[in-house]
C-alpha cells in the first residue's frame, strides 16, 4: 500500500487515493485527510475503537496508530500531503478558526475514550468537498501547464472549506466548540511566546473555567500550556543557535530564561543535546 503514496512522478507533495486507508511506512511528516463517502466502520484510534460512517472527515498524522474494523460497504477518498514540503506552517490559513483544531488539535486530542477527531458533513457538504477533491486530483493527474501552482491553490481552498465547516459545527458540538476555544489560546502562544506569560489569563482568552481549559488542553497537545510554552522557545533558541553568533546566555535571555543553567537543562531535556554540542553538530552538518 506504501507505494501508492509516491510525490515523484509529479514534485508536487500532494496525491489524491482511493480507499486505501493506511499511511506510508518510512515517511514521518504525511498527513492523511480522510472522507467517508459511503458504508461505514469502526475507525481504531491508539486502541480506541469509534464508529465512521458517510460524511466524517477526519485528518490522521503518522503518530496514530489507526485501522479500520467491521467494515461494512466502506468507500472513502484521501487526500495524503507533506505539511512540511509545503512549508504550511508560513501559510496565513493557520488563522481560519476552524484550522487549527480541525487540522492539528483533532489528530492529536488523547482525551481517553472521548477521541472523536472527526468532522461530520451534511450532503450539500459533502458534495461540495467531493467537488473539490475531484478537482484537485483532475489537476495533478492532467500536469496540464502551471498545475503545481493550481493544484495548491485548489488544496488551499480544501483545507479552507473544510476549517469553515468545523467552525460551523463548533455552534451544536460541544467537544468541537472547547477545541475552538483552546486554539485561540495556542494562537496567543504562538504570537507572544517569547514574552511574560500569564498564564491565569489564558483561559480568559479561551472563554473557559481554568479547570476545563487545562484539561482540554492537556489532552489536545499533551502537555500543560508552561511545557507548551518552554517547547517553543527552545525551538526558537534553536534556530538562533544554527542562525546566529549569539552566546548560550545571550540567546537563552532572548529566549525567555532569565537563568542559563536552567535553559541548558530545559534545553537537552527537550532537544536531547547541549546548547553547544548542538550548534557545533549543526555547523560541522552545514560545512560538509
Amino acid at each position: 500500500m506504501a507505494n501508492t503514496y509516491q510525490f515523484k512522478h509529479t514534485g508536487l507533495p500532494i496525491i489524491v487515493i482511493h480507499d486505501a486507508p493506511e499511511l506510508p511506512i518510512g515517511k514521518s511528516e504525511l498527513t492523511m485527510l480522510v472522507m467517508i463517502q459511503k458504508g461505514k466502520a469502526v475507525h481504531v484510534v491508539n486502541n480506541q475503537s469509534f464508529p465512521v460512517s458517510a460524511g466524517d472527515v477526519f485528518v490522521i498524522n503518522s503518530k496514530l496508530n489507526h485501522s479500520f474494523k467491521q467494515i461494512d460497504a466502506l468507500t472513502l477518498i484521501s487526500v495524503v500531503f507533506d505539511p512540511v514540503e509545503l512549508n504550511m506552517d508560513k501559510w496565513d490559513i493557520g488563522d481560519l478558526p476552524g484550522f487549527r483544531p480541525l487540522f492539528l488539535l483533532e489528530p492529536e486530542y488523547h482525551e481517553p475514550r472521548r477521541y472523536t477527531g472527526r468532522l461530520e458533513l451534511n450532503g450539500n457538504e459533502m458534495r461540495k468537498t467531493q467537488s473539490i477533491i475531484t478537482r484537485l486530483e483532475d489537476e495533478i493527474n492532467n500536469k496540464n501547464p502551471g498545475f503545481k501552482m493550481d493544484a495548491k491553490a485548489i488544496f488551499t481552498r480544501l483545507l479552507i472549506y473544510l476549517s469553515r465547516c468545523y467552525q460551523d459545527s463548533a455552534r451544536t458540538n460541544p467537544h468541537t466548540m472547547s477545541l475552538m476555544r483552546v486554539a485561540k489560546a495556542i494562537e496567543y502562544l504562538d504570537k507572544h511566546f517569547l514574552d511574560d506569560i500569564n498564564y491565569h489569563e489564558l483561559s480568559h482568552i479561551a472563554g473557559m473555567s481554568q479547570r476545563h481549559f487545562q484539561r482540554v488542553f492537556r489532552h489536545a497537545l499533551d502537555c500543560g500550556a508552561r511545557q507548551y510554552v518552554i517547547r517553543l522557545r527552545i525551538r526558537k533558541a534553536m534556530q538562533m543557535l544554527r542562525e546566529t553568533a549569539l552566546s548560550v546566555s545571550e540567546i537563552s535571555f532572548e529566549c525567555g530564561f532569565e537563568d542559563s543553567n536552567y535553559f541548558s537543562r530545559m534545553f537537552r531535556k527537550y532537544s536531547g543535546s547541549t546548547p553547544l554540542k548542538y550548534r557545533q553538530v549543526e555547523s560541522e552538518i552545514n560545512s560538509a
